[in-house]
């Protein structure tokens, strides 16, 4: 065959359902790579989740906060979306200090072994507790376990109660009791599973940082980072990069397998709008667990996602209230503090975002972010601004020293927020993955799947999803 006669592989093309964080970094990726995407959101913007306001030098989050970036290539392939560098702020050092509220009084959790021995937050019996961990025994593989009856196994009560259910409350906003600990936190189970306590895999661990050194790799330094104009700025700029191929708006009408290919019919405006089809090579849904029985798939596939209606998403309302700096006692000296359900407090936990990045809140004011509702206490997550200003100000006022009623508000309120890792979080998806084995072009993917943390959405989408590459 003469070189005039080579023909070309054609270039792959990718529908992406979904403009979500997942969706724009599986698209970027692939772009990267040489695939032809397109994005079709429902929404006249992007980030799901993400939702950054800049209003008179006060931003408010109504999403995630913050990201952790806790591996350099992560780190670097962030750093590669164009504008991205630029627009990086990392935490304060002030904001290392985590507290959790004991009796109504925040409370530095330890960070050191002899802070651990001082700390008002557990009793002395519950401290000895702790020591007993290394001579547990494991559960077995498949133990049906809540985070609560593993942390309380290994640990002690006053931990699940003081520390793990607080922790739950902020990461989860979820119920240490309903949450699985084999599907909520699956490396903790893993360590459990190799090393037979915690604590020697705490060990293990250590062991390989100091091999690495010693092996001249210094090991990456975790960043907590977000951007000069928030957390938005990241699907903006996604987006941005990948221009025309990205369409808001749209109204999907038709989702049909075809010959190993998928044809989709979309609108990108209102019913009077142009009707739009195409056909694509493969295809990768991130739309939210709650969503997929209403896309327009094929019925029988429609009934499978069906399923995955049965995820919990307790609703959360995210408060951001600024204050002069004069008007809290408090020194606010850390990233913020979570409270267990024991405190029968009105909120989840309160964070101190002035205090974490710059240009939060105008020059001699500070804000804090309170979140209320959650699987502990649905009920509690009023969509009613000034409502819920009222029912958690009070407490809130008590708990940092606050006199006054806030200079700034505003309430974000998600009827849905984020999905519960339960016991059956395993069946629930299990119809996904039969999808996906009978057409093999088909990727779903999201918070629900591989992780709720907005590091791990982008871990799975940016560096580990074979599909992708």
């Amino acid at each position: 065959m003469s070189e005039r006669d080579t023909v070309e592989p054609k270039t792959k093309t990718v529908c992406i359902i979904g403009g979500g964080i997942s969706g724009l970094a599986s698209a970027w990726r692939l772009r990267q790579n040489g695939r032809e995407v397109t994005v079709l959101e429902n929404a006249d913007r992007v980030g799901g989740a993400i939702v950054s306001r800049q209003d008179g030098g006060w931003l408010a989050e109504g999403g995630p906060h913050s990201l952790q970036v806790g591996t350099a290539e992560l780190w670097e392939a962030l750093r590669a979306i164009p504008g991205l560098s630029d627009a990086i702020v990392e935490s304060s050092p002030e904001a290392k200090q985590r507290f959790v509220v004991k009796d109504g009084i925040p409370q530095a959790v330890p960070t050191s072994l002899g802070s651990a021995v001082r700390t008002p937050l557990l009793s002395t019996r519950a401290k000895l507790r702790i020591l007993r961990e290394p001579f547990i025994r494991p559960a077995p593989a498949d133990a049906r376990e809540s985070v609560a009856a593993f942390t309380t196994r290994r640990l002690g009560s006053e931990v699940q109660t003081r520390f793990m259910d607080a922790l739950i409350g902020g990461i989860y906003a979820g119920d240490t009791e309903a949450l699985s600990l084999k599907h909520g936190f699956p490396t903790i189970h893993q360590w459990e599973q190799a090393h037979g306590s915690l604590f020697r895999a705490g060990m293990a661990h250590v062991r390989v940082r100091k091999a690495a050194r010693k092996a001249g790799q210094a090991p990456f330094k975790k960043r907590i980072i977000s951007f000069r104009e928030g957390m938005a700025t990241l699907p903006r700029l996604l987006a941005e990069a990948l221009g025309d191929a990205v369409h808001k708006g749209v109204t999907l009408e038709q989702i049909t397998p075809t010959e190993g290919q998928w044809r989709i019919s979309w609108r990108d405006g209102g019913e009077d709008s142009e009707r739009k089809a195409s056909v694509f090579d493969e295809l990768i849904v991130g739309a939210p667990a709650h969503r997929l029985s209403q896309l327009p798939f094929p019925p029988e596939i429609r009934q499978t996602l069906s399923r995955l209606e049965q995820i919990d998403h307790p609703p959360v309302s995210v408060l951001t209230l600024g204050f002069t700096r004069e008007q809290v006692t408090h020194p606010l000296d850390g990233f913020g503090a979570l409270i267990p359900s024991c405190e029968k407090a009105p909120i989840l936990g309160v964070l101190f975002p002035s205090t974490l990045f710059p240009h939060r809140a105008p020059e001699g004011h500070v804000s804090l972010v309170c979140f209320a509702g959650g699987a502990r206490n649905p009920s509690a997550a009023l969509e009613d601004t000034a409502l819920l200003t009222e029912k958690t100000l009070p407490y809130l006022a008590q708990l940092l020293d606050i006199r006054g009623a806030p200079q700034y508000r505003h309430l974000t309120h998600w009827h849905r927020a984020i999905p519960q890792y339960g016991f059956d979080h395993a069946t629930h998806l299990a119809g996904l993955t039969e999808i996906e084995k009978k057409h093999p072009s088909l990727q779903f993917i999201g918070n629900y799947r591989h992780g709720i943390a907005l590091n791990r959405c982008l871990e799975h989408a940016l560096l580990e999803n074979s599909k992708l590459a």
